[in-house]
């Protein structure tokens, strides 16, 4: 069910970020196509990525930041179209939103879990020092220590076998 809702969200995103791309570009060539433009810095930042790349479940957040942007544009190229263009990231966020809904509370609880998972290792980690410290202080000596507290052996993966043909 989660990679169903997985594959949804990456579906619905790929069309965020194709929209967001065309809605950028028509707004590049509204402003001439520059080489650098203050203008569009300001608006787009530092190109789609900026608007792209962030994650999934949250992106819907970022378009409609950016609907909000474009609503506020002040450049005299973009006064006939700036509402058309935050229609459309808007109208994309929403269908992003609904997509994301069902993974928020999803993404919200394994972000817990891995800073949960990190902070026991950090306190295992510093229990099994203090454990060492403690049997030095009554006088093991490092190979018995080890025979209590075993050192880290990194396991080799066996190489890939060549597939037989028949």
């Amino acid at each position: 069910m989660l990679d169903d809702l997985n594959r949804a969200l990456l579906v619905v995103d790929e069309q965020s970020d194709l929209e967001i791309g065309a809605v950028l570009d028509e707004i590049w060539n509204a402003l001439g196509r520059p080489a650098h433009s203050p203008d569009y810095a300001t608006l787009a930042g530092s190109g789609v990525g900026a608007w792209t790349n962030g994650h999934p479940t949250r992106q819907h957040n970022l378009m409609r930041v950016l609907a909000s942007n474009l609503r506020v544009v002040t450049h005299t190229n973009l006064q006939a179209r700036k509402q058309e263009w935050a229609d459309r990231i808007e109208a994309k966020a929403a269908v992003h939103q609904e997509a994301a809904g069902p993974l928020e509370a999803a993404d919200a609880l394994a972000m817990v879990l891995r800073n949960q998972r990190r902070t026991l290792c950090n306190h295992a980690q510093a229990a099994l020092t203090r454990l060492k410290r403690d049997l030095k202080n009554a006088g093991l000596t490092e190979v018995q220590i080890h025979e209590i507290i075993p050192s880290h052996t990194r396991v080799k993966k066996p190489a890939p076998q060549p597939e037989q043909t028949a």
